[in-house]
């Protein structure tokens, strides 16, 4: 028999194997995080090609050379969205609290009376109209009276006292109705001093959306007004004859359009005459627009631009070639690059 190795260096020999066993399940599990790390590293390489990519095509839509020219204008983007958000709600809470009335028209009403005046006016109607209502609701009770004694009248047993009854409840039914009919009358003159209390304005915004519909559409549309019912208010366009009116949902694609432009020119004259005016981008609001409107629209927004800076955006060629043929000193034709 061969002799075995001393225990010791048994123990040694098995130790090395243990050891090198161990080194090997750290390389094995090196090489795995590895080839994980490899996998990751490619996924992040093709999300910086995307991402490069995606920011190429965005700065090449915003037409801007550098990354930061491209994150100015998108900063530019975020604050004129901002400012049309702050403005838009500031409109909301004006028609709320002004009663639909317009900013000139609150305006107007400011400078020619107090909140004492209005209020002294308001409640003496008010008060009128309260003492009112009363005498109509005793005139309306006074008359099913009379008509219950006339009815009880004509089943009584005397004929001839009947009769009187009949007579006196019809005398008393005349002298109801025609007392009704007047407090009839007085009320509905009140509500017509509340309606014109509630209305009474000179409203230059609706006048200026008039005229600037009216010249889009070359004398088609005559304007538009505001029609008052008991809980609302609705604009109505019209005719050209400026009295007929029509639904806005009876008008066409292109009209509309052409009166939403009309609400738009006329707010941005509003507000740039209070404060500093930001550029009125309009990109491709022609298309649905013959040659005859859009020429007529053009000479509308060369206007406006005496007010705010106007950049018209479009890929139709033809609104080029009548935008040239506006005075040279009113629009700067850009023809895209070949």
């Amino acid at each position: 028999l061969a002799a075995l190795p001393p225990l010791d260096a048994a123990k040694r020999f098995g130790e090395r194997i243990q050891a090198e066993l161990q080194l090997a399940a750290r390389c094995a599990d090196a090489d795995k995080r590895i080839v994980e790390a490899e996998a990751k590293l490619t996924v992040a390489v093709a999300k910086a090609e995307t991402a490069a990519r995606t920011l190429l095509g965005l700065r090449a839509a915003l037409r801007a050379a550098t990354d930061e020219e491209a994150e100015n204008q998108l900063q530019r983007a975020r604050s004129v969205s901002a400012a049309r958000h702050a403005r838009d709600e500031a409109s909301r809470e004006l028609a709320t609290q002004g009663g639909g009335l317009s900013v000139e028209t609150l305006e107007t009403r400011a400078t020619e009376t107090t909140a004492d005046a209005d209020a002294e006016r308001i409640a003496a109607i008010d008060g009128r109209q309260q003492e009112l209502e009363p005498l109509i609701a005793s005139a309306r009770d006074a008359a099913q009276a009379a008509k219950a004694a006339l009815e009880q009248a004509g089943n009584g047993l005397d004929a001839a006292e009947a009769g009187q009854r009949r007579e006196s409840a019809r005398a008393m039914l005349a002298r109801t109705a025609e007392e009704a009919l007047v407090l009839h009358a007085a009320h509905a003159m009140l509500k017509t001093a509340l309606d014109r209390q509630a209305a009474n304005a000179d409203q230059p915004l609706l006048a200026r959306i008039s005229a600037v519909f009216r010249s889009i559409t070359n004398g088609v549309q005559g304007g538009v007004r505001v029609e008052y019912t008991k809980d609302s208010q609705t604009m109505m366009a019209l005719e050209a004859d400026g009295v007929t009116p029509k639904a806005l949902d009876q008008l066409s694609e292109g009209t509309s359009d052409q009166l939403y432009l009309s609400l738009r020119i006329a707010a941005l004259e509003d507000y740039a005459r209070k404060v500093p005016p930001l550029p009125f981008i309009a990109d491709d609001i022609l298309q649905t627009s013959d040659d005859a409107r859009t020429l007529a629209t053009l000479r509308a927004l060369a206007a406006l631009s005496e007010t705010v800076q106007v950049i018209v955006l479009t890929h139709h060629p033809h609104v080029g070639v009548l935008a040239a043929a506006l005075p040279d000193d009113a629009v700067n034709v850009i023809a895209p690059a070949a």
